[in-house]
């Protein structure tokens, strides 16, 4: 009884009842997800309310303290000539309060910054959504990898169940030998419905992503094993400096500093004029009212609020200097693991792979002629579905490195996307 071991083919065709719903939609590749993430990540939709909230705060900046209108009755209700209303005195006023010393240019440029600053920061949590993304539809790619393998594991056990059953009917292997087989084909089922299970949650989570509560794409148009090639480390460091977390830093400091200067200028004269008509119900007389006044203490209280600012601007400082050594870290560390991926792979297809199949054809050969039992022969089949899963997990090891890198340095997930 020859036991076969097919690369692709015996799987494809098993899992065409598990694919027809996928392959009747249309086929999605990294380049669409992105678009589409972009469009309809959840993350990414309260980007328009949150500039206008922008634009808003930037109009009420721009406008000048509200002007205030009060009536005033006095003498009024009192004792003796004083009751009723008969010597009262009524008064309307008009107050406004002058800005003065750049009191609102520099609240205005407050506002600038920090719709510079939301500015920066939304492209930081855009760069993250899109490095979501593509790991997921890696992931969801890979999970499709897995199930096929899988599949041809259920068929491999099929095989090896048959050729368990011909030896013991023939007496050349124990009862045993069947009941291995058995169990083998067993666990083969179960871990298929388990990589069944992982691809459908692999695709909804790709799917949710993009904005959608369940997957309306057919099959993932990924190169698994074609790894992109990789900038050099004192370029990606480069970038790192102008990374979109290193200028949405920049911007918050920008924002200190601009709400600093206006601490201090509201530590200014900030007068308010008063004018108005008096009138005088004995006499049915009228004057006119002029008032002037200052606030107290508000230059003291404007130095005490530009002193905290300035202490938020240097521990703002601290915190930037030491994300971005945390950056050059991360960045060093995950270049590191995508060439130790890169050749781990090159390893694998190049020496693994090949002696694990040689291993299996001179281990069939000699099981077809009695001389192994099943047991050696589950053995290097194992060992042959181990070094296959090692291929596909490095390769996905290496696109979710190379995301991540991506969303680190502010470089381009893919050839022509935005940077």
């Amino acid at each position: 009884m020859y036991l076969s071991v097919v690369w692709r083919p015996a799987a494809l065709a098993a899992a065409l009842t598990l694919v027809a719903p996928v392959l009747a939609a249309e086929p999605l590749t990294l380049r669409d997800a992105l678009q589409r993430a972009e469009a309809s990540h959840p993350d990414l939709q309260g980007f328009d309310a949150e500039r206008s909230g922008g634009a808003a705060r930037r109009s009420l900046a721009e406008r000048s303290p509200t002007p205030e209108i009060s009536v005033l009755l006095e003498d009024a209700f009192g004792s003796g000539a004083r009751s009723g209303l008969d010597s009262a005195q009524w008064t309307l006023s008009f107050s406004q309060a002058l800005e003065l010393g750049g009191q609102r240019s520099s609240r205005l440029g407050a506002a600038d910054s920090r719709a510079a600053a939301l500015t920066a920061d939304q492209e930081v949590r855009r760069r993250d959504a899109l490095a979501e993304v593509a790991q997921r539809f890696f992931e969801a790619a890979g999970d499709r990898e897995r199930l096929l393998l899988a599949e041809e594991k259920v068929e491999l056990a099929r095989k090896g169940l048959a050729a368990a059953d011909a030896r013991v009917s023939s007496a050349r292997a124990p009862v045993a030998e069947r009941a291995r087989a058995q169990a083998a084909l067993s666990q083969a089922i179960l871990e298929r419905e388990h990589a069944e299970h992982e691809e459908m949650s692999a695709r909804v989570a790709l799917a949710v992503s993009m904005g959608s509560p369940e997957p309306d794409f057919g099959e993932l148009k990924a190169s698994l094993f074609d790894l992109p090639p990789l900038r050099p480390l004192p370029e990606l460091r480069q970038r790192l400096k102008q990374s979109p977390s290193a200028r949405a830093r920049l911007a918050e400091a920008a924002v200190l500093d601009a709400e600093r200067r206006a601490a201090l200028a509201a530590a200014g004269l900030r007068p308010t004029f008063t004018g108005g008509a008096r009138r005088y119900e004995d006499g049915n007389d009228v004057a006119a009212v002029v008032g002037f006044s200052l606030p107290l203490l508000a230059g003291r209280r404007a130095r005490d609020e530009a002193a905290l600012i300035s202490s938020r601007q240097e521990q703002t400082q601290a915190e930037g200097q030491a994300a971005l050594l945390r950056a050059e870290e991360q960045l060093f560390e995950r270049y590191q693991e995508l060439g130790h991926a890169k050749e781990a792979l090159r390893l694998i297809d190049s020496e693994v792979l090949p002696a694990r199949q040689e291993a299996l054809k001179q281990t069939q050969y000699a099981y077809d002629r009695g001389r192994y039992g099943y047991l050696e022969l589950s053995l290097v089949l194992q060992e042959l579905a181990d070094a296959r899963r090692a291929r596909l997990d490095t390769a996905l090891r290496y696109h979710s490195l190379l995301a991540e890198l991506a969303r680190i340095t502010g470089d381009r997930l893919i050839e022509g996307n935005t940077p």
